[in-house]
């Protein structure tokens, strides 16, 4: 393993035991990272996800197989000292009640000390700058159970950031975000590896937005984890396969999930610029289809006066959509 692989993962087997049996959720494990890396963990329901993050977080043993962190043996590092390598930020929103912002990311000082002792100068530079990565630096004195589940996700990163790790993981970190907040909670993750060079994990059910920002994805099934760049999961068709049985096909052109819609009908789309996309989309939900070279039910003109969109059908302008909802209660009407 070179020094670059903060992460080295081999033959690991994740699942349960009892007394009577070892129960595993997938095939062996084997996979290495590098430092700076953002990784987002995907797959179905019960494949293993929160196993796994547990598991790498010590919290699970593991049935066989090897985890090094920068290329020590998780066995042979005690508790204390691997809460130095390893940071998590758990799925549940758990509320620390009369207690403060900064005393929250205070907390993640304490594999550095003793519980009984003061937070010292050097733990408040590195909770200082744990609030300020995550723009929270204002709300130090804010009570948590006063905040957004936005916010409250920021804090938790920043907990995990004073605590200083080279490895970072996140269960879940976007589930309870509205769309504007997983942007900047992800946005955040993919700026921390760069700047700070750590390796960053996260399990996300959010394909969409994990696309736009994860230089890797660890795709888990009960076959086990395929890693590789998002792209070469496209072009390999590992998503493709992952979501068959789903009625889900990932649209390359879009970039992101979609129900295909059963299309009847062709369309020719005339126009330019970024309305025409827009155009397609509306057309699409309806079943038509916008992308072929057969001969079209109908044609849809885009023009443009005075910067204003109007759409016409089959070419005629004496008669004008001016907005998208119109044309479509048109279609409708003479051809659906």
């Amino acid at each position: 393993m070179t020094k670059n692989h903060s992460l080295h993962i081999e033959n690991l087997q994740i699942g349960y035991s009892n007394k009577k049996q070892k129960v595993s959720l997938c095939e062996p494990i084997s996979v290495k990272v590098s430092a700076g890396s953002l990784i987002a963990l995907i797959g179905p329901n019960g494949a293993g996800k929160s196993t796994l993050i547990k598991t790498l977080c010590k919290l699970n043993p593991a049935l066989s197989g090897k985890i090094l962190v920068e290329g020590e043996s998780q066995h042979s590092i005690s508790r204390t000292e691997y809460a130095k390598k390893v940071s998590l930020v758990s799925t549940e929103l758990i509320r620390f009640n009369n207690l403060t912002v900064a005393e929250v990311v205070a907390l993640g000082r304490y594999p550095y000390g003793q519980w009984y002792q003061h937070i010292s100068p050097d733990d408040q530079v590195f909770i200082d700058k744990a609030l300020k990565n995550v723009g929270m630096e204002a709300f130090n004195q804010r009570l948590v159970n006063s905040l957004s589940d936005g916010e409250f996700q920021r804090v938790m990163i920043a907990r995990a950031l004073a605590q200083d790790t080279p490895i970072l993981i996140l269960d879940e970190p976007t589930a309870f975000l509205d769309i504007a907040n997983k942007h900047h909670i992800v946005s955040l993750l993919w700026q921390l590896a760069r700047t700070q060079n750590k390796t960053i994990l996260f399990s996300t059910h959010d394909l969409n937005i994990a696309m736009q920002f994860a230089d890797l994805f660890w795709v888990l099934t009960k076959q086990g984890l395929s890693d590789g760049a998002p792209e070469d999961m496209l072009l390999n068709g590992t998503l493709k396969r992952l979501y068959a049985e789903t009625g889900l096909t990932f649209d390359a052109d879009k970039m992101q999930l979609a129900y295909p819609h059963k299309k009847n009908q062709n369309v020719h789309i005339k126009g330019k610029g970024y309305v025409v996309s827009i155009t397609k989309l509306a057309l699409e939900r309806l079943g038509f289809d916008t992308n072929c070279n057969k001969a079209a039910t109908f044609v849809v003109s885009i023009v443009v006066k005075n910067g204003q969109n109007y759409w016409c059908l089959n070419d005629d302008e004496t008669k004008r959509f001016l907005t998208l909802m119109e044309l479509q209660y048109e279609i409708k009407s003479n051809y659906l």
